[in-house]
């Protein structure tokens, strides 16, 4: 009886320090892959395609283009183009974290910028020669874009306007 006692307690003993072993393998684990996936960077490309921007004699011209890194969507997808080209700190406030004005020439993809997950939304501002007609604003959720760790965001520029590209 006392030898089935010793005996058990022994093997109690060993389960403990396997769970205390398994736990101090396991938590570090768990936390990295946490950790890991809440720091997602996500890269932002454009793309200009050839003959998006002609002039009045039909010259392929680069565009201007203001990307946003944004809180919240609304002031911005309810602003205009003039009052974002001229007045985008008063417009959007608080709601802009950043943003970043480039020229991209006709045939040419560029690289703009990485932002991390505290970004709510990326916007794009695209002026042409020639806006009549053309969808000039486009935006992105960032909790939509799909990956795991690191990805890629894209928006192409089109004659027709610029859009979002998955």
């Amino acid at each position: 009886m006392l030898k089935s006692i010793i005996l058990r307690s022994k093997m109690m003993k060993y389960n403990i320090n396997f769970i205390v072993k398994l736990t101090f393998f396991i938590l570090p684990l768990i936390v990295s892959i946490i950790l890991t996936a809440c720091s997602r960077n996500i890269d932002i490309a454009l793309e200009n395609i050839e003959n998006s921007n002609l002039n009045n004699r039909g010259d392929n011209v680069p565009v201007t283009a203001i990307i946003y890194k944004l809180n919240d969507i609304k002031k911005f997808r309810d602003a205009s183009a003039f009052d974002l080209l001229y007045r985008e700190d008063v417009i959007l406030g608080k709601d802009k974290i950043d943003s970043i004005k480039m020229q991209v020439s006709p045939n040419e993809k560029v690289a703009v910028t990485t932002i991390d997950k505290k970004v709510a939304y990326i916007g794009i501002l695209v002026i042409y020669v020639n806006t009549e007609g053309k969808r000039i604003k486009s935006y992105v959720k960032v909790k939509d874009i799909r990956g795991i760790r690191d990805t890629k965001v894209s928006f192409t520029i089109f004659k027709e306007g610029v859009y979002f590209v998955e």
